[in-house]
């Protein structure tokens, strides 16, 4: 009886944890990992970032070359799944460096994708006009952001070109944090089943007490 109790109570137990899942939020470097690249219209965008619960990290490099095709932009393309959602959106961005120019001051902006990876609108912008920049609460208006595919990345740039200079080049690092939450949910049958498992092993101690 007692290993019969034992059982019980263990797969009560494994049916309640089963469903747990270690979080493991992204953490990408273009550095290590590769250049997030920009590709923003066609073809759609074949793979999204799988966002996890926890701090969610991007870090990488901008390149702006005037008239030049050595420009380097990013987009971080990333999906909220189910059950989930982005409760806020840090973004840093510092160490400019200016080659001939006067200023630069880039723009960002949150995207909207459908179903199918493809460019639909652009939800909010925000604009860099001071650095080094900090912002704990980009795209405020916007949060929390639910299930669906997005992006966050580079959308333009103003600058001045001094009269009669060449190369004209502006570089800068940014940092992107988007902190994902679960949704609440209730509370599981498992917990049910649970109680009602630890309730049948007390009678069942008891009434192996009293025998």
């Amino acid at each position: 009886m007692k290993r019969t109790a034992f059982c019980l109570l263990f797969t009560l137990c494994f049916v309640f944890f089963a469903g747990a899942v270690i979080a493991a939020p992204i953490n990408y470097d273009e550095s290590s990992d590769g250049d997030l690249g920009y590709d923003l219209y066609y073809p759609a965008i074949p793979s999204f970032f799988v966002l996890d619960i926890g701090v969610n990290r991007f870090a990488g490099t901008e390149t702006l070359m005037h008239n030049s095709s050595g420009s380097d932009s990013d987009i971080v393309h990333f999906t909220i799944p189910d059950g989930l959602f982005v409760s806020s959106i840090s973004f840093a961005s510092q160490n400019i460096d200016l080659t001939n120019l006067n200023y630069a001051y880039p723009e960002y902006d949150l995207k909207l994708y459908d179903e199918n990876h493809v460019w639909s609108a652009s939800a909010e912008f925000f604009k860099i006009d001071d650095w080094p920049f900090q912002e704990s609460s980009t795209f405020s208006s916007q949060l929390p952001l639910t299930a669906g595919n997005y992006g966050i990345g580079f959308y333009r740039i103003t600058y001045a070109v001094p009269s009669g200079t060449s190369p004209n080049i502006a570089t800068w690092d940014y940092t992107l944090e988007l902190t994902v939450d679960a949704d609440p949910v209730p509370i599981p049958s498992a917990v049910f089943l649970l109680g009602s498992g630890l309730v049948g092993l007390i009678g069942i101690r008891r009434k192996l007490g009293k025998n």
